[in-house]
């Protein structure tokens, strides 16, 4: 694989930028395979249930219950042309495609937690953490 074949990201420019050998390894010659930390899964374990709950108005299962996640799904709830988990992809030029688009050669990807539509022109994007803040990092502007 060619690394101008690899689409980028926030995730795998922050990998890249923290080992750039690891990350050869992993996304370019795949030599050694991705790992998915604790602190990963749990992330990923609060965005699915996030996404019932915002969606379908599921309850929060007992590890995540607790009052600031029950108030960002009512919120959340109560917003317009609510989406969660939104996979983004596009060209090099900008043009949106499929996640894997192989035929246009997709570039970049981001994932949107949560987004609002308020009009055409208007809208809210939500990006949950469950780790240490690092502060602006780049991620909300990108996304």
């Amino acid at each position: 694989m060619k690394p101008t074949e690899i689409a980028w990201s926030h995730s795998s420019l922050k990998g890249y930028v923290s080992c750039p050998h690891k990350y050869y390894r992993e996304k370019v010659v795949k030599d050694v395979p991705f790992a998915e930390s604790e602190a990963l899964r749990r992330g990923n374990d609060l965005h699915d249930v996030m996404e019932k709950a915002v969606k379908t108005g599921m309850p929060l299962p007992k590890r995540w219950d607790q009052p600031h996640l029950q108030d960002t799904v009512a919120w959340a709830r109560s917003l317009p042309g609510v989406r969660c988990e939104e996979q983004l992809a596009f060209t090099a030029s900008l043009e949106r495609c499929e996640w894997f688009d192989r035929k246009k050669r997709v570039w970049s990807r981001c994932k949107i937690d949560l987004q609002a539509f308020f009009s055409e022109d208007t809208a809210l994007v939500l990006d949950y953490k469950t780790g240490k803040y690092w502060g602006d990092d780049g991620q909300a502007g990108l996304t």
